[in-house]
Parts: structure tokens; sequence; C-alpha cells
């Protein structure tokens, strides 16, 4: 076990960390300008009111920018001030900084290279004393790290992917880990590229992919009501090859619940039941239309004249209308460019056939959530600005923006593991409250023959529900909107 390993040889670390003081305004700003992709400097934050979200109205009900409070850098990675934990490891680029190449997403001047990771047992850590007035960090539970995540292992065609970074904070005032908390990412949170992996304490629970763990007898790893004197991050024997690039530690942020909900399909009872549900609260959502799901024969579509009045139907109820591929394939698994794009570029070919508004064509759903490197990098050189897959599913948005707007993860409501039934699908909105993220939701296709009418069943499907879940689901988000507590986005572009 990796505590056995511990020292308390802590001396002589440099640490040099900018804080900035939580801001705050009084103007509002664009959801898109929030949300951008890009790295903005110090003296560009965005801010919205505190408390921006009121108590909402039955009748007209407006989503608010989700950024209330932008929150505190506590570190960062620049100079010495993060040292190997032992003498030989790991292989450290310090002070990095290049004109092309990875940029810092939140204007800090250097960041710390660490890798390619070639050992596991490669740790960095850092001491109270090296922070401006040799204090520890208050982090009241709750702490984000910005990290770029490079050659992720298993992120190729067809691959899966098993990364995997670990956090250990510890409030003894000497240092020893013995007894610390260990916050552990798994590739469930990490994707390739940016992550801001964030964790919230809280009673309810955490977004999958986030195990939280004691050493010891965690008598040191109350973060909430005592401070933190040191903190150790370790990667796993998973991320052999991977490369990070720290940015900075926050906390002290404060953001909107939001709730973003969408359908994988369209059918009949998308337009005849959920449709004049969301209608009759001012909703609208999205639809991620496949132009077929594809099982034999050629891939390539000769017949430009197939219409589709449900989704036309959608449409014109203001509907989001974005891209879910022409053939419904596996995108992960596809190994040439050119037939991804064939991919993105037929079904948007269809899609304005329809004469449909266009809002939604910049942004994209993978079909069964399957995606890679080559595949992600492709649909973003077509134009998607957005991408909807599976890790991830707390998509937080912080006053840089969207951490990887190109790797959005999202809830299926059918999932059989996590969803399906009204409990689980609840018990993940709660901890989406409790984290203050965003959570993308969608559903297939309600059926009612079999249910039992008290949102329990279960269809077994991986693409059906039962309509009483669906309802009971819709409902309880609709009592916390009402409420106050969280945000309904009309659609993507509504989000984004």
């Amino acid at each position: 076990m990796r505590v056995d390993k511990l020292t308390q040889n802590c001396d002589n670390l440099s640490l040099f960390s900018d804080v900035f003081e939580s801001l705050e305004g009084n103007f509002m700003v664009s959801r898109r300008e929030v949300l951008k992709f890009g790295a903005l400097g110090a003296g560009s934050l965005l801010v919205s009111p505190q408390g921006a979200i009121q108590t909402a109205n039955a009748d007209s009900l407006e989503c608010q920018p989700a950024v209330i409070k932008n929150g505190v850098r506590i570190a960062d990675f620049s100079g010495t001030k993060w040292s190997p934990l032992w003498s030989s490891n790991p292989a450290l680029e310090r002070d990095y900084n290049v004109t092309q190449g990875v940029h810092s997403r939140t204007g800090a001047r250097t960041m710390l290279r660490w890798g390619p990771i070639s050992d596991s047992y490669e740790d960095i850590h850092i001491r109270y004393t090296d922070l401006p007035g040799q204090t520890p960090l208050v982090l009241n539970g709750r702490f984000g790290i910005w990290v770029y995540c490079e050659a992720q292992p298993g992120y190729g065609p067809g691959e899966t992917t098993d990364s995997v970074l670990d956090i250990v904070l510890t409030t003894d005032p000497g240092g020893d880990f013995s007894n610390a908390i260990d916050i552990g990412f798994n590739s469930n949170q990490i994707r390739e590229g940016w992550n801001f992996l964030k964790f919230v304490e809280n009673s309810v629970g955490h977004p999958m992919g986030i195990d939280k763990n004691y050493w010891g007898d965690g008598s040191d790893g109350d973060i909430v009501n005592n401070p933190v004197y040191e903190i150790l991050i370790y990667s796993e024997h998973q991320d052999i090859g991977l490369t990070w690039y720290f940015d900075s530690l926050w906390t002290d942020f404060e953001t909107t619940p939001q709730i973003v909900l969408g359908c994988d399909d369209y059918g009949s009872d998308l337009l005849n039941h959920c449709l004049p549900k969301f209608q009759s609260y001012g909703w609208r959502g999205y639809v991620a239309a496949p132009y077929r799901v594809w099982e034999s024969g050629p891939k390539e579509v000769t017949d430009w004249n197939q219409t589709a009045p449900m989704l036309t139907a959608m449409a014109d109820a203001g509907w989001d209308i974005i891209n879910h591929t022409v053939n419904h394939l596996r995108m992960g698994d596809l190994t040439s460019a050119s037939e991804i794009q064939y991919e993105i570029y037929a079904q948007d070919t269809w899609l304005r056939s329809l004469k449909i508004p266009t809002q939604g064509l910049k942004f994209f759903a993978s079909p069964q959530g399957s995606t890679s490197r080559l595949s992600e990098a492709t649909i973003k050189a077509s134009g998607i600005e957005a991408q909807r897959h599976f890790r991830k599913w707390n998509t937080s948005v912080t006053q840089f923006g969207i951490d990887n707007p190109h790797h959005m993860g999202s809830l299926g409501m059918e999932d059989i593991n996590y969803a399906q039934t009204f409990e689980k699908i609840k018990k993940n909105i709660d901890i989406i409250v409790a984290y203050e993220d965003t959570l993308h939701l969608f559903w297939h296709k309600l059926i009612t023959q079999g249910d039992p009418g008290d949102g329990t069943g279960s269809t077994g499907s991986y693409s059906t529900m039962y309509q009483s879940n669906w309802d009971m689901t819709i409902e309880y988000i609709r009592s916390l909107e009402l409420a106050g507590v969280i945000s309904v986005p009309k659609g993507l572009s509504g989000f984004y």
C-alpha cells in the first residue's frame, strides 16, 4: 500500500502561489461567453451576480449564467514548489511554457510538465510552509485541479481507457499522510485534453469516477472542518506513457446546478407525451437524430428524400436537432478519418435538407457514447463546437469555460446500472446538485406495457424505459427548478 512508503521528508520545498480573491460582479455575460473554450487571462474573469438563481416563477423561467462565484486559486505549479516525494522519481519539466503546444487554461505563467509516466510510484507533494504567509489551506471540503492529459493510454480506436490520478490531503500539522483522505479520479473522470477534476464533500455521494478513501483511521482526513497542511499527488500503473500538465489548484467556487434534457430517438412518444410535458413547463430540449441505424449493406446514403415528420415537428416546437451520425455507428471503433467525416457531413446534409433551424447542428452526440482520440479530433475539425459522450457526466462550468467541450459527459436515463428506475436517476440528480455541476440527461423511448406505474420498474433495456419512471424524473427536476435549486437550459443551444 502506498501509504506504507510515505515519509515526512517535506523540507526545502519552495512554493510561490498567487491567491486570487473571488470576484463578485454586478453584470451579466452571455452563456456562450461563459462556456466558450479557451484560456482566459486572469484579468478576463467572467462573473455573474451572487444569488443569480432566484426562486423560480412558474409562468416564466429563464436560465441564468452558471458561474456565481469564481473561486480562489490557492496554488499554481510554477518553480520548484511541487517536488518529488522519492529521490529518483518522477521526471519533471519545471516552468513549462511554450508558444505552441499545451497552454495554461487559467492564465498561469508556467505549468509543471510531468511525464511520460514510467513508474507507478512517481509522486509529487507540497507543504503549507511554502504558501504565501505560510498558512495551511482552508478548503471547506471542496477543491478543483486544472490538469491536461496527453497521450492517455487506451484512447485509440477500439481501445478502453484506464487512467487514475489520486490527490491525498492531510490535516496533520506535521504533514503525516498515515491517516489522510485520498481522492481518486479514474478514467470515468479523466479525459484526454483539459480536465477540471473537482471534489465536493457532501452527504449525498459523488459522481462516477470519483473515489473517496481514508488512509489509516482517517483522523487527518476531515478537510471540511480542518485546514490542509500537505498535499500528495500520485499516478497509477495504468498511466505509464501518459503526460500530465498541471496548471493550478482552486477552491471557494460556486455554480448553479443544471440539467440539460434531450432524446436520442424521435418516435411518437416524444411528440405525443414528452413534448406536451415540456411545453407545460416552458422547457425546450434537443433531439439527437440519426438518419438510420445501420445494420448491413453499404453505409453511403443514396436516397436523400427521406422525410422525418416527427423530427420536423420537434424542430417546429423549438427543440434543437443535433448531429448523431448518419448510420449510428460506434465512432470510437472507426479507424478512418474519412469514414468519421462522412458520418458527420452526411447527417448534417440530411438535417439541412429538412429545412430545420440550424442552431443545433454545431453539437454532436456519440452513438453508444463511443469515442476515441481520432474521432474527437476529426469531429472537432468538421466544425462541431461541442461533443456529448459518456465519461465525466458531471460537466463542470468554470469562469474559464467548460474544461473539455469536445468530451462532455452524459447519463442515459435507461442505463440499467446507473439509472432506469426513478430512485437511481434521482440519486444522480442529487449528486449533481451537491456538486453544482451540469448533468446532460437523455433518453430514447418510453413504453407503457408492463409499467408498474410507481417508478420502480426496469425494462431490462438500455434503449427503453417505463413512462412512469420518466414522468417522475421530469416532475422531480421541475420541483427543483421551481424551488430555485437548479436551472434547466433550453436545449443544448440554451446551455452552450
